[in-house]
């Protein structure tokens, strides 16, 4: 079994990229040379720009809102709380102007609105995988086939064994995620 990896290398310093990491100009440029090097399947970790073409294998782990939620963060900033809203125009809109559930700047709203609408024409037909039976229930919620989506935990690594931390010290956590 091999793995390549591919990348836009935007979020490296300069673009310079580990070299075991192929760069990637566009969803176009990621489509053509995964199918030049006859790889089997395509697993992705974001969204892409356009459908892919027939006959290539794909499939992608849903790690964010953005499938079914304009803004991305299901969270209602000025009520302080998860939105529990299911895809509509009205209760985005609302969830924008009042709820503050996105950003109001032109630009970062017309993104928003460019990201999700992409999102509603080329996610559906992609096998996905969603982290959680939550994000699995707002995908099938918000429009996408239920049969599409299977849910595929994150495992954590073995741990060592827990020591608990002696009374007189503080105890310290560390959380990995977002």
């Amino acid at each position: 079994n091999e793995v390549t990896l591919f990348d836009d290398c935007t979020a490296v310093p300069g673009g310079v990229a580990d070299p075991a990491i192929r760069k990637v100009d566009s969803t176009a440029d990621l489509f053509a040379k995964v199918q030049s090097l006859g790889i089997d399947v395509l697993h992705l970790h974001t969204r892409v720009a356009s459908s892919p073409p027939p006959g290539l294998k794909v499939v992608r782990t849903v790690h964010f809102h953005e499938p079914y939620c304009p803004s991305g963060t299901q969270f209602l900033f000025r009520q302080e709380t998860a939105c529990q809203h299911t895809y509509g125009f009205a209760a985005c809109v609302k969830g924008y102007l009042y709820n503050r559930c996105g950003s109001l700047r032109p630009l970062n709203l017309a993104e928003s609105v460019v990201r999700f609408r992409n999102e509603r024409s080329t996610l559906p037909g992609i096998r996905s995988f969603a982290v959680s039976n939550f994000m699995k229930q707002r995908l099938i919620d918000a429009g996408y086939a239920a049969g599409d989506i299977v849910v595929l935990r994150p495992t954590a690594c073995e741990c060592p064994d827990y020591q608990a931390t002696p009374p007189t010290e503080t105890p310290r956590f560390v959380f990995l995620g977002r």
